[in-house]
C-alpha cells in the first residue's frame, strides 16, 4: 500500500516540483494550492501519512493548522513537515507542534531526506 503525502503549498512551482519528486519515488500525493481553510477537512477525510505544509498561506498560516491537527486527536499522530522561506521561522515551526522544518529553498535531496525520516 502507498504511503500517501498531502502538499499544502501557495506556490504553484513548489507544489509541482513536490509532487513529481513525490509520486516518482512511489508515493501517493495530494495537494492543495494556498488555501489554509481547506486543510484541515481534508486531512480529517484522507489522513494522510505524511503533511508538507507551508508557514504562509491564504486564511490560516502553518502554524495556526499544525497547532489545531496537533492538538486533533484524530490528526496528532500525522508528522507535519513545516516548510518556509522566511529566515527565523524555525524555532516558530516547532513551537506549532510540528516534527520537522525544511527551509526554502530545499534541494530534492533535503525534501526526500525528511519524507523518509517519517514516512517508512
Amino acid at each position: 500500500m502507498k504511503k500517501r503525502i498531502l502538499i499544502v503549498d501557495d506556490d504553484e512551482s513548489i507544489l509541482g516540483a513536490c509532487e513529481l519528486t513525490l509520486l516518482d519515488a512511489g508515493y501517493e500525493v495530494a495537494t492543495i494550492e494556498g488555501d489554509g481553510n481547506v486543510v484541515q477537512r481534508s486531512v480529517q477525510t484522507k489522513l494522510p501519512d505524511l503533511i508538507l505544509l507551508d508557514l504562509m498561506l491564504k486564511n490560516l498560516d502553518g502554524k495556526t493548522i499544525a497547532k489545531a491537527l496537533k492538538s486533533d486527536s484524530s490528526t496528532r499522530q500525522i508528522p507535519i513537515i513545516l516548510i518556509s522561506g522566511y529566515p527565523g521561522s524555525q524555532q516558530a515551526a516547532y513551537e506549532s507542534g510540528v516534527n520537522g522544518y525544511l527551509e526554502k529553498p530545499f534541494s530534492v535531496d533535503d525534501l526526500m531526506k525528511m519524507v523518509r525520516t517519517y514516512v517508512v
